[in-house]
């Protein structure tokens, strides 16, 4: 499996140097975390920062799946420390 900083990287190549886009195009994580749900990416201004959106609650599970669909290009529903 390739590393979300190469698909980070692969991305702003297919975009070109503006690399302006509403929607983050790179590839998310969704795991759980203790009694969170995280979704978790590669900045994408390309400064090798992460994002990182956390959801807690009843319907945490599907309102993390949803926002990793909506926000990002494509996401990886990960198993605990696989991230």
């Amino acid at each position: 499996m390739k590393s979300l900083r190469r698909q980070a990287q692969e991305a702003k190549v297919m975009l070109g140097a503006t690399g302006i886009i509403a929607r983050v195009a790179a590839v998310a994580s969704v795991y759980r975390d203790d009694d969170e749900w995280v979704v978790e990416s590669l900045d994408s201004s390309g400064d090798g920062g992460i994002c990182v959106t956390a959801f807690s609650g009843p319907f945490a599970e599907k309102r993390a799946l949803e926002y990793a669909q909506e926000k990002h290009s494509g996401w990886l529903l990960c198993e605990p420390g696989q991230q």
